[in-house]
């Protein structure tokens, strides 16, 4: 059995998938927090955090792990190919990095993997790199979170698109999106992705490991930065990359404002490329989350 320190290299096992309407159905629903969304399958798209929910099978060698905790470190895809529903995914892939430090969470193991999809005609869908940090914390090594709620959730939902693609330039800010997720959210997350770490939706299991309450998943903070791209921009757009790190913990109930700024455009003869900055805020004004994009526009 290796130490989780010695794990670099080490393979998943392939497991395959298929994409049916009702999985990617029930993840949308789970990032709008709308239950009544109702699509034809021509209109449902996959969300860009997606791959989330397949999961490969499990390492190809038991691994000795004596971290109690973890937390999601950062996240990042590069897409080639639309998911549809009816395809047959199959997700490979292994463990790419495995990096020790110490700090606010006393020694960690910051691990990466690196994930491949790949469909039935063996097209590369995607790629995906998520590190995960292991730790171990004491009960009361206890982290404050900010009381403040709004509970403004009339405008979580609300679209902003921009208007003219085409007269974006450098400085220009992406439509922000609020959210405030409740705990009935992180468990609808959950279940949709599949990752059902209590620190998520079990108050007293957050509160032994020394959270105020569950915290929201990194993921479902991706999630939420990539809804409000693919909000703001018509289908003309197109999404390449994404890359989410995630600074601070937010907690459920509270305010988050998703918010972007184009920062580069390439034009070429046809298309365009746009580069941005995204980033969280909490109701303090500070940075939870930040990351940018790569965008194309044909």
């Amino acid at each position: 059995m290796k130490h989780i320190h010695s794990i670099t290299g080490i393979k998943y096992v392939p497991k395959t998938y298929l994409i049916e309407k009702g999985a990617i159905l029930a993840f949308n629903k789970s990032i709008i927090y709308d239950e009544q969304i109702q699509c034809s399958n021509h209109e449902l798209k996959t969300p860009p955090t997606f791959t989330r929910y397949l999961i490969p099978g499990d390492l190809e060698q038991p691994i000795h792990n004596p971290y109690s905790n973890r937390l999601d470190g950062s996240s990042e895809w590069k897409y080639f190919i639309d998911i549809n529903i009816g395809d047959t995914i199959t997700v490979s892939g292994d463990i790419s990095e495995v990096k020790i430090r110490n700090g606010s969470l006393g020694e960690m193991c910051i691990v990466t993997s690196k994930l491949i999809y790949v469909n039935q005609k063996d097209e590369l869908t995607c790629t995906q790199f998520s590190t995960i940090i292991h730790y171990n914390r004491s009960p009361n090594s206890n982290i404050n979170s900010s009381d403040k709620r709004y509970y403004n959730t009339s405008k979580n939902n609300e679209i902003y698109k921009i208007a003219d693609l085409d007269s974006l330039k450098v400085g220009d800010n992406i439509p922000e999106q609020l959210k405030q997720p409740s705990t009935r959210q992180l468990v609808m997350y959950a279940g949709a992705s599949r990752d059902f770490y209590q620190i998520h939706y079990d108050q007293q299991f957050a509160q032994s490991i020394g959270f105020p309450k569950v915290i929201v998943h990194g993921a479902l903070k991706a999630a939420f930065l990539g809804q409000m791209l693919t909000n703001s921009m018509d289908q003309s757009a197109i999404l390449d990359e994404l890359f989410v790190r995630y600074n601070a913990i937010d907690f459920e109930g509270c305010e988050m404002i998703c918010k972007g700024t184009i920062t580069k455009i390439i034009p070429s003869n046809i298309d365009k490329k746009i580069y941005c900055d995204i980033w969280i805020e909490n109701s303090d004004g500070i940075t939870t989350t930040e990351g940018n994009a790569t965008i194309t526009i044909r």
